[in-house]
């Protein structure tokens, strides 16, 4: 059975794909319909993500791994963002994308947006896969890409970069989830990475079948 959050969002797809929003693309996977890619694209930033919507319309699940470096939200970690269910069961993707835009231009020292760009482009091969004509619309420059390997070096000095890469697995809500909503004890808690989180929740392998045909009939040509 198709849960409502991924009947909302495959609606709210379609209206977007065709109204051709600029302020914020988004698109699912292919493979399942609970990760979705996206990218906040705004003149003080861009940035590429992926979403991990799950649950029910009684107890929604989001949780959201940004790959751009920024100063708004953590790269390369999962954030959950649960408390914006009603958000988005409401308003769908077009609000709560929305939101997302607002907390990012609302953040002091975000980022140098062209250093963004560069970043998606060079360290991500996945967002040409995924937005091949936004890809097209900014060619780093060389010193775009060196400002991208000095700050790639001093941070391997550091620590190893990890490459901007996801597997389903990764958005469980088990898995290594920071900045979590209330609890149901109402405290707020941090999730951190069990045995149990080798594998995503059994009720979403169970219906990601019956979603993708979903998808795939619904997916414009």
């Amino acid at each position: 059975m198709i849960s409502p959050i991924t009947r909302r969002l495959l609606r709210d797809w379609k209206r977007l794909w065709h109204q051709g929003s600029d302020r914020y693309h988004v698109r699912p996977q292919d493979s399942n319909l609970r990760l979705w890619n996206f990218v906040l694209n705004f003149e003080a930033a861009e940035l590429y993500g992926v979403l991990f919507c799950g649950g029910s319309d009684t107890e929604p699940v989001v949780v959201m791994r940004c790959f751009t470096p920024n100063g708004c939200f953590p790269a390369n970690q999962n954030v959950s963002l649960t408390h914006l269910a009603p958000l988005l069961l409401n308003q769908g993707l077009t609000g709560f994308l929305e939101q997302l835009c607002r907390m990012a231009e609302h953040t002091a020292n975000l980022g140098d947006p062209r250093f963004m760009r560069t970043w998606n482009r060079v360290m991500i091969k996945d967002f040409k896969v995924h937005f091949p004509q936004l890809y097209e619309r900014f060619t780093p420059e060389s010193h775009d890409l060196s400002s991208v390997q000095l700050w790639t070096e001093s941070r391997t000095k550091r620590e190893p970069v990890q490459q901007p890469t996801f597997r389903p697995r990764d958005l469980s809500p088990l898995s290594n989830t920071i900045a979590c909503d209330n609890s149901s004890q109402g405290k707020d808690t941090k999730r951190r990475k069990t045995a149990a989180a080798s594998t995503l929740p059994t009720h979403i392998e169970s219906e990601c079948d019956s979603d993708l045909d979903l998808h795939r009939k619904r997916r414009p040509q």
